[in-house]
C-alpha cells in the first residue's frame, strides 16, 4: 500500500523532480519519507470460536419474552397479536400460519408503526436464544409488547394448531446437527441431557448432564432438579443427546409429556459430532481471520 502512495506522490511531483535522477543516485525528495515495506505479514492467532458467534454489544436474552403455545389462545382473546414468522423462506414455503407476517427481527426494527402492537416471534424451534436477544433489543427500541413463541413452528404444530401447507408434514421432534448442538449447549437457559451410551460427549460439552435413560419420568426428574438448583430459573428447552436407534414414537411421547417446554434432539453420535465440529472449527477460524489479504508489499 505504501509503495502505491509513494508512486502517486512521485507522479504528482511531475516536473518538479530533477530530470537527472538515475538508479543508484540520490533518492528523490518525494520518496525520502516513505517507510520501506518489511515484507512480513502478522497473522493474529486464533484458538477457538470464543464469542465470534454472537454480537459483542448484544443485550442479554430476555426469557420473560417466552410465550407457550398453550398461552396463545388467551393472548389472542385479549386483543389482536401479530404472529411474525421469522423462519427462512424455504421453511415458510413448506408451511406457515394463516395471517402470519413474514418478517425477520431485523426487518421489524424498521417498522416503527408496529411499536404499539403485541408481536410474537415464531422461529423453527432451534437457536431460540437469538429470538430472546432480538426481543430484548426490540423492547429497548420502543416496541411495547414483544413475545417469543417457545418452540416455534414445531411446537405450534405439535399442539394441533392449524397451518397452511401444500403437502402433508411429518410429525417429528426437531433434530440438531453437531454445530447446532454446540450452540444450544452454550445457551445456559437450556437443560442438556444425555443417556449413558452417549456420555462421551460430556468431554467436549461439559454442560451435558448424563441421566439413566431417556424415559419421561427420568427427564422430568432432571428438569425438577434443574429448577430447584437454579431457584426456578426459566428453562428455554430440553436438549436430549439420544442414541441413533431411539424410536421416533418414544421421542414424540417425551415431547408431548414435556410440552409446552420444547424438546430438541441430537442423535448422530459422538464420532459424528467430533467429525462435524472439526469441520466447523475450520469455518470459525476462517471467519475470525477474515478475507484473505494480498501478499505483503503489494
Amino acid at each position: 500500500m505504501t509503495r502505491w502512495v509513494a508512486i502517486a506522490l512521485l507522479l504528482a511531483a511531475g516536473s518538479a523532480l530533477p530530470q537527472t535522477v538515475r538508479p543508484g543516485s540520490v533518492l528523490p525528495d518525494a520518496l525520502k519519507n516513505v517507510a520501506p515495506s518489511t515484507g512480513v505479514c502478522r497473522r493474529d492467532d486464533f484458538t477457538g470460536p470464543g464469542d465470534a458467534w454472537r454480537g459483542a454489544a448484544e443485550p442479554k436474552p430476555d426469557l420473560a419474552c417466552r410465550l407457550g403455545v398453550d398461552q396463545w389462545v388467551r393472548l389472542a382473546g385479549q386483543g389482536q397479536p401479530l404472529l411474525l414468522d421469522v423462519r427462512s423462506s424455504p421453511e415458510r414455503e413448506l408451511a406457515t400460519v394463516d395471517g402470519a407476517l413474514q418478517l425477520s427481527a431485523d426487518q421489524l426494527s424498521g417498522k416503527p408503526f408496529l411499536k404499539g402492537k403485541t408481536l410474537v416471534l415464531m422461529g423453527d424451534g432451534r437457536a431460540e436464544r437469538e429470538l430472546y436477544v432480538a426481543c430484548a433489543r426490540l423492547k429497548t427500541q420502543g416496541f411495547r409488547d414483544v413475545r417469543v413463541l417457545q418452540g416455534g413452528m414445531p411446537a405450534w404444530r405439535a399442539a394441533g394448531r392449524p397451518v397452511l401447507s401444500r403437502n402433508a408434514l411429518a410429525d417429528e421432534v426437531p433434530r440438531l446437527s453437531a454445530p447446532q448442538l454446540w450452540l444450544e449447549s452454550h445457551f445456559d437457559a437450556n437443560l442438556v441431557l444425555a443417556v449413558p451410551d452417549q456420555a462421551r460427549l460430556q468431554a467436549a460439552l461439559p454442560q451435558v448432564q448424563v441421566i439413566a435413560d431417556a424415559g419421561v419420568a427420568t427427564v422430568r426428574k432432571a428438569l425438577a432438579t434443574q429448577r430447584k438448583t437454579t431457584r426456578d430459573r426459566a428453562v428455554a428447552a430440553v436438549v436430549l443427546v439420544a442414541p441413533p436407534e431411539m424410536p421416533v414414537g418414544d421421542l414424540l411421547a417425551l415431547r408431548n409429556a414435556l410440552a409446552p417446554l420444547p424438546l430438541l434432539v441430537y442423535a448422530d453420535g459422538a464420532d459424528a459430532y467430533a467429525k462435524q465440529m472439526k469441520q466447523q472449527q475450520q469455518v470459525w477460524t476462517a471467519q475470525a481471520r477474515g478475507p484473505k489479504q494480498p501478499a505483503c508489499g503489494l
